[in-house]
C-alpha cells in the first residue's frame, strides 16, 4: 500500500468518524436534556414505586399476623389462667400490629405525595427548573460547552479531511461517497471497542 492510500484511508476513516460523530451529537444536544428529564422521572417514580410495593407487602404480613395473633387468641381462652396472660400478650401486639399499619398508611401517603410533587416539578419547562434551581441550569450549560467544544473539533477534522482530500485529487463527492462507504464499519468498531 502506498503512503497516498495510507494518507487517503486516514483521511476518509476521520471524515466517516466526523460524519458519524456530528450526527450523533446533534441528536445528543437536542435530546441531552430531555433525556435527563425524562431518566430522573423515570428514576424517581421507579423508587417510589418500589417503596410502595415494598411498605404494601410489610402491611399485608402485618394483617396475616393480627389474623393468626387472633386465632391464637381464641385457642388460649381454653385456660384461664394462661388465657388472661395470653390476653394481655395479643392485644398489646394487636396494637403494636394495629400502629404499624397506621404508619404504613401515612408512609404510602407521603410517598405518593412525593411522587406527585416530582412528577409536577418534572413537567415544567427547563426555563423554570433553571430559575429555581441554579445548579441544574450551570450543569446543562457545562454540558452544552463540552458538546459544542467536540462538534467544533469534529468539523476541523472534517474540514482537515477535505482539504487533503482535495490535495490528493478527489472531488469533495468522492471524499464523501468514500466516508460513507466506511462509517458503518467504523461504527461497528465503536460498538465492540468504544470510541
Amino acid at each position: 500500500m502506498t503512503t497516498n492510500q495510507n494518507g487517503l484511508i486516514g483521511i476518509l476513516t476521520t471524515n466517516a468518524t466526523g460524519a458519524a460523530m456530528d450526527a450523533a451529537s446533534s441528536r445528543a444536544k437536542l435530546n441531552s436534556a430531555e433525556i435527563a428529564h425524562s431518566i430522573e422521572k423515570s428514576f424517581l417514580a421507579g423508587a417510589a414505586k418500589q417503596k410502595s410495593e415494598e411498605l404494601e407487602k410489610e402491611k399485608e404480613n402485618n394483617l396475616k399476623q393480627k389474623e393468626e395473633i387472633k386465632d391464637l387468641e381464641s385457642i388460649h381462652f381454653a385456660s384461664k389462667s394462661a388465657a388472661k396472660d395470653n390476653e394481655i400478650v395479643q392485644r398489646y401486639k394487636i396494637l403494636e400490629l394495629e400502629e404499624n399499619n397506621k404508619k404504613i398508611e401515612k408512609s404510602l401517603k407521603s410517598s405518593a405525595e412525593r411522587v406527585e410533587q416530582y412528577e409536577k416539578f418534572l413537567a415544567k419547562p427547563l426555563k423554570e427548573l433553571f430559575t429555581e434551581h441554579e445548579q441544574l441550569e450551570a450543569a446543562y450549560k457545562k454540558q452544552q460547552e463540552i458538546l459544542l467544544d467536540w462538534m467544533a473539533s469534529q468539523n476541523a477534522y472534517k474540514y482537515l479531511a477535505q482539504t487533503y482530500g482535495k490535495e490528493k485529487g478527489m472531488e469533495s463527492s468522492d471524499i464523501h461517497k468514500e466516508a460513507a462507504r466506511i462509517e458503518p464499519f467504523y461504527i461497528e468498531h465503536i460498538k465492540k471497542n468504544g470510541i
